[in-house]
């Protein structure tokens, strides 16, 4: 595909680097992918590149914050985090409605829910009882 020739700028997406970007004359442009992976995302309001190299670390300890973009087992979490944390994209909010979608073909309906917002939850089932706990970090 060839892009237009409209005065548009380009941010360049580097080996083992994740973009985030919101210019609408903004043209997100990686290079050198080879072996390597390139993912992006894309929403009306704001686009996302991935440029990873490796599948995983070859190391147990943690990849430090500016390394995540370079392996997939830690690029890609990331970037569904910062589509989760830019309001642009409502990955929480499209997940919900899929949710209800799905239940409502089935006839299923919903006795409570707590979503939105950006705690971390924990959901628990009592297998004795049915009763559902849901637990909010924060």
């Amino acid at each position: 595909m060839t892009f237009p020739a409209l005065t548009t700028s380009k941010t360049i997406v580097g080996i083992g680097e994740l973009r985030v970007q919101r210019a609408e004359n903004d043209v997100l442009t990686t290079h050198a992918l080879g072996s390597c992976i390139g993912v992006t995302v894309y929403d009306p309001k704001a686009g996302v590149a991935l440029h990873y190299m490796l599948p995983q670390p070859t190391r147990a300890e943690p990849v430090p914050a500016g390394d995540w973009g370079t392996y997939a087992t830690t690029g890609v979490p990331h970037l569904f985090k910062l589509l989760d944390d830019t309001a642009n994209f409502q990955v929480g909010r499209r997940n919900h409605m899929m949710l209800r979608k799905l239940l409502w073909k089935n006839n299923i309906t919903i006795a409570a829910e707590h979503i939105g917002g950006n705690e971390a939850r924990t959901m628990r089932l009592d297998m004795r009882s049915g009763w559902t706990a849901i637990h909010v970090r924060g």
